[in-house]
């Protein structure tokens, strides 16, 4: 029944990002992926670093900027929420059964 409340709350949480940043952050690009990386952390910060590198191999290998839009942005979002809901929902509980085992 927890676990139910926490994902619910979690997942509202991160529907409201996308809607936070929209209501006038003049930065909003940083302020979404901040506020994913805090509701991610720390598997957040590795799905950064991922893409960072990821986006720097294709430009000096291929030459490919990748154009900020829409589109990208709710990729990255949904990036983070799996990132994040596996995490929390899954790795986390599956640890937590093993160290109160042993």
């Amino acid at each position: 029944m927890i676990k139910r409340i926490l994902l619910v709350v979690w997942l509202l949480l991160c529907g409201l990002v996308p809607l936070i940043v929209q209501w006038g952050a003049h930065d909003a690009d940083e302020a979404f992926l901040l506020l994913m990386i805090v509701l991610t952390a720390p598997s957040g910060f590795l799905l950064t670093g991922f893409l960072s590198i990821l986006f720097m191999l294709l430009h000096k290998t291929l030459g490919l900027e990748v154009p900020e839009s829409r589109i990208l942005d709710a990729v990255y979002w949904v990036l983070f929420v799996m990132v994040g809901y596996v995490q929390w929902f899954i790795v986390l509980p599956w640890f937590s059964k093993k160290i109160k085992r042993a």
